[in-house]
């Protein structure tokens, strides 16, 4: 006789499992075991089958904007995931980071009422992989590079030419933070030692204050013209300032220059239309989303990445890019909602 209080074959209360679902959001499957004194592979069991029931009601008609992060631990078993960036959901996680993750979205969008055609906005990080999968498979969208990643790959310069002068400077020693971190994140003491050390002249003190530049024409700019001239007289100094990882930062804004100049300032300007109202709106929608601190696509890859792994984990799922082909288990317990 079927019970109306459970689902047939669960050995759980509708209850209980709506509960467990909940708190799968926010815990490991294997933690959340732990304090249930159950196993991992039955909470997985019916988890996985209220993502494939979540999934089959999903639609993605209107989704105009998104973004596309890629993570893996220690280098491997990576993973690409999609968000909606406008409602802030994640609405896709596929294994790789080459150009058919892109197609597998797509396939996986379009079984879901999505339309490719109508995504204009695609914020990213500057793989080339991405970008052949977004030009052979979202055709209309505008791709952009999120502020996250332009002041990631800043950071990784600075502490690569304050890494280079340490060896020969015994003043630089255990002041890497201080370099890569903002003034409102320092101490007293340690803004002091900062501005210390700058008096010095030293080249990882040329190479912070070009990364306080960048920021500043994020912050400052008004005009898409003022934008692109101040960041033209960055990579210029930057060109010039003969720190190698500098220079290596330069030439990557030059072959991505018009992909970062866009969320600067207005979008309606660059794209020397009139009639871009629509687009404007998706693209102040998005600037809470992609500051250079604070909350960025990483942070919406970090929920659905850990359960994923630990799916991996328990399934012994092997990606494989070639076939085209995902686990059935899709994105994760729920449709995770992310408020910016």
């Amino acid at each position: 006789v079927p019970a109306p209080w459970a689902r047939p074959g669960s050995g759980f209360t509708l209850l209980f499992e709506a509960w467990a679902v909940e708190m799968a959001r926010h815990l490991p499957a294997g933690t959340l075991a732990e304090q249930l004194d159950e196993t991992d592979t039955r909470l997985w069991r019916f988890i996985a089958h209220y993502v494939d029931e979540a999934r089959r009601l999903e639609d993605y008609m209107g989704v105009e904007a998104i973004g596309i992060d890629e993570t893996s631990r220690r280098g491997r078993n990576c993973i690409t995931v999609v968000a909606d960036l406008v409602e802030h959901d994640v609405i896709n996680v596929t294994p790789g980071k080459d150009p058919a993750t892109v197609e597998r979205f797509s396939r996986d969008f379009m079984d879901h009422n999505g339309v490719p055609e109508y995504v204009r906005l695609v914020a990213c990080d500057m793989s080339l992989g991405f970008r052949k999968g977004i030009r052979e498979h979202l055709p209309h969208a505008r791709r952009i590079v999120d502020r996250f990643h332009v002041a990631r790959h800043a950071n990784e310069a600075v502490d690569k030419a304050g890494k280079t002068e340490g060896r020969s400077n015994p003043l630089l020693k255990r002041t890497k933070y201080l370099w890569l971190r903002n003034e409102e994140s320092l101490t007293e003491l340690q803004v002091e030692t900062k501005r210390n050390l700058t008096r010095q002249r030293l080249k990882t003190g040329r190479a912070c204050r070009m990364r306080e530049v960048l920021q500043d024409v994020y912050a400052d700019s008004r005009t898409p013209s003022e934008a692109w001239v101040r960041l033209h007289r960055l990579c210029s100094w930057m060109m010039h300032s003969r720190l190698e990882p500098m220079k290596e930062l330069a030439r990557l804004f030059r072959r991505h220059f018009a992909t970062i100049i866009y969320l600067t300032c207005g979008s309606s300007h660059i794209n020397g239309s009139s009639d871009c109202d629509a687009q404007e709106q998706l693209r102040a929608r998005l600037d809470c989303l992609l500051e250079p601190t604070g909350a960025g696509i990483d942070d919406l890859v970090d929920t659905p990445a850990g359960i994923w792994w630990g799916f991996r984990w328990h399934t012994g799922f092997q990606a494989n890019p070639a076939s085209g082909t995902a686990p059935d288990f899709g994105v994760g317990p729920v449709r995770m909602s992310i408020d910016c």
